[in-house]
């Protein structure tokens, strides 16, 4: 069985609000002529979203082997003859 910790919630809940306010906070300084800011904002909307990727990648692996593993323990021990 796949745990669900308080992180994954927490973080499933968080990142959505912290790029769309990475993103928001952007385009307003784009709009305030402060170009520096507004890279800053999209690179860390660039690496979130990476971040992001590389985590449910960590998450589907992990998946697959208890997946794996459940699988093995079902089939019970081979038998040699």
């Amino acid at each position: 069985m796949i745990r669900v910790t308080f992180g994954d919630v927490l973080y499933r809940r968080l990142f959505p609000v912290v790029v769309l306010i990475c993103i928001a906070g952007g385009v307003m300084a784009f709009a305030a002529e402060a170009m520096h800011m507004s890279l800053n904002c999209f690179i860390a909307v660039f690496f979130g979203v990476r971040l992001d990727n590389h985590i449910a990648l960590r998450r589907q692996a992990e998946a697959e082997a208890a997946a794996a593993e459940r699988w093995q323990r079902l089939r019970g021990p081979v038998i040699a003859g």
